[in-house]
Order: structure tokens, then C-alpha cells, then sequence
């Protein structure tokens, strides 16, 4: 056996075949060179010519009790057969993946695992954390009036935006414990160049000073709105904001749309349960990884939201 990082086209093709089997699907390629970009740390398991298993972390930052950490996601994790599952390859290609990024400077990783893989993680070191719930809001109980004074403009990506809201998000972001730390570039790979989703982004503002945004997705198969990125500061502007997403879809794209959810980690539940949203029986579970040898967590009050994930 022969566990390495990979960066090649042809160990990475030979990586997305094995993927492809144990997960029994097959992406158009545009998402192939998306995912695995040079952002995704790719880590594979060799038995002779074959990939056996497979571990990527993708590169991120965070801000961690006020401080900027660089870190990875763990994504797109496989070990094709009972066979090598049974010989505990799942610990060791997470043993060499993790110790690759913390001998290279990476001092946490993040993940958040299905209900079939949260023990194997555990098992292989992980600590797991909070729960994450959904917090849903049912469109037919919005109010029709709006009590926010704010701006909202629905605005197409550009590197400007990017940065407006980057800039905001390094200064705002300091209440929580835990966030993502989203670089302008990372924010146009994330959104502008994924080829899966179109997303649309609001921004919030006062005075023409920038101090909220969201964005979000439809999704059809549950006639559900997806806030998949969020900054909110008071209950007035997330009602205004479901408002608002109410009009852009509902009334202008003619879509049936029966609840607004988003990811609502611990920073962010008073204010959403004071907005009127409602725990949902959904969840996720977030497992972390302190690589720094400083204790560090997602804290008592992380801010994480929908697309820190959204990776296949």
C-alpha cells in the first residue's frame, strides 16, 4: 500500500474513476475540474496501480477567536470495498492527510460527515462538535409590511462586490467564535465559477454602507429556498430579507416556494428564532480537527452556514 498526495492529471482522472465507483455516479467534467481544483488537496491510497481510497481537504480559512487560521475542509472521502476497510485504511489515509497539512502550515480541519461516516472519523481522531440544525421559515406566515429602513439590491457577482463583502465579513465575523474567513477569489470560485448551482446575492445597505448580504439558491425538489451564505444583524433585516427573497421568487420567477431555510449554527440561532424560523428535524454533524496543538474549536457561539459544505 501507498498513501500520497496526488496532483497529476492522470492520478487524478484514476482518482475520479474510483470516486465514480464506490459512489455509483458520474459528473460532467467542468464539475470534476471545479471540485478538484488546485484548492482541494488530493490524497490517495495505491494497492499496486489501483486507487483504493481516496481523502481530499480543501483549502479554507477561518477567523478562530478573533484570529485568521488557515485550514482545510474534509471532502469526497472513499474506501472502495469491504476488503481495505477492513485492513483500516480510512485511519491512515486521514493520518497522512492531516499530518501533510499541519507539517505544511494548516493548523485545523473541518468536516461535516454523514450519519455513516461520523464513528469512522471519530474513530480515526476527529472531535466532534455541535450538531448543526436547519432553521426553516413557512412563507405563508411572512408578514406583508417591512420595517427595515435598509437598501437591498439584488447584484450580479464582480471582483468589486467580492471585496465589499470580504472586508465587511472580516470585521462583522469577529463576534462568533468560529467562521469561515472567505477571500474575495475563494467567494468567485464558490459561487461564480461553480457550474452545479446559479446563485443569486443580495446585499444590505445603510446609507450606502454595506452591512448584510445573502445568498441563495431555489431548490425544486423541496420547493424549499436555500440561504446558503449569510450576514445578518438584526431580526428586521432578516425579515426584510425574506421578504425580499420572497419577491424574487415567488413573485418575479413564478416558483412555488413553501419554506426559506439555512444552516444556523449556535452564533446565529437567537436571532433567527427572534426572526420567527423554526428548528427543523434536519441536521448535520460537524466533526473538527485542531492541528495547531493550541486547543483550538468552533467555540460556543461558530458561525457556519451552507456553502462552507457544499462541496461534492
Amino acid at each position: 500500500m501507498d498513501i500520497r498526495k496526488v496532483t497529476s492529471e492522470k492520478d487524478i482522472y484514476l482518482f475520479i474513476e474510483s470516486w465514480e465507483t464506490v459512489f455509483q455516479r458520474k459528473l460532467d467534467n467542468n464539475i470534476y475540474a471545479w471540485v478538484f481544483s488546485k484548492k482541494n488537496n488530493i490524497y490517495c491510497c495505491f494497492d499496486g496501480n489501483s486507487i483504493v481510497a481516496g481523502y481530499c481537504l480543501l483549502d479554507i480559512d477561518a477567523l478562530i477567536n478573533k484570529q485568521e487560521q488557515r485550514g482545510a475542509l474534509c471532502n469526497n472521502i472513499f474506501v472502495n470495498g469491504f476488503k481495505y476497510q477492513k485492513m483500516g485504511i480510512f485511519g491512515q489515509i486521514t493520518e497522512y492527510a492531516l499530518n501533510d497539512i499541519s507539517d505544511r502550515g494548516y493548523t485545523f480541519a473541518l468536516g461535516f460527515p454523514n450519519a455513516k461516516a461520523i464513528k469512522a472519523h471519530l474513530r480515526a481522531g476527529w472531535k466532534q462538535e455541535h450538531p448543526l440544525p436547519f432553521y426553516e421559515y413557512k412563507m405563508k406566515a411572512l408578514p406583508m409590511n417591512d420595517v427595515s429602513d435598509f437598501t437591498f439590491k439584488w447584484l450580479s457577482y464582480s471582483d468589486d462586490v467580492f471585496r465589499d463583502i470580504y472586508e465587511l465579513i472580516k470585521i462583522k465575523y469577529n463576534k462568533y467564535s468560529f467562521s469561515l474567513l472567505k477571500y474575495p477569489d475563494f467567494f468567485s470560485w464558490r459561487f461564480e465559477q461553480n457550474p452545479r448551482w446559479d446563485y443569486d446575492l443580495c446585499c444590505i445597505y445603510n446609507n450606502n454602507a454595506l452591512v448584510g448580504f445573502f445568498i441563495s439558491k431555489y431548490f425544486e425538489e423541496k420547493r424549499r429556498v436555500h440561504i446558503v451564505d449569510y450576514f445578518f444583524d438584526t431580526e428586521d433585516v432578516v425579515l426584510s430579507s425574506l421578504k425580499k427573497t420572497y419577491k424574487k421568487y415567488v413573485v418575479e420567477k413564478n416558483l412555488d416556494v413553501d419554506y426559506v431555510d439555512a444552516w444556523c449554527a449556535v452564533g446565529d440561532q437567537y436571532l433567527f428564532e427572534r426572526s420567527g424560523f423554526s428548528m427543523s428535524v434536519d441536521f448535520s454533524y460537524v466533526i473538527f480537527k485542531d492541528l495547531s496543538g493550541n486547543n483550538l474549536s468552533v467555540g460556543d457561539t461558530p458561525h457556519l452556514v451552507l456553502s462552507d459544505n457544499d462541496v461534492f
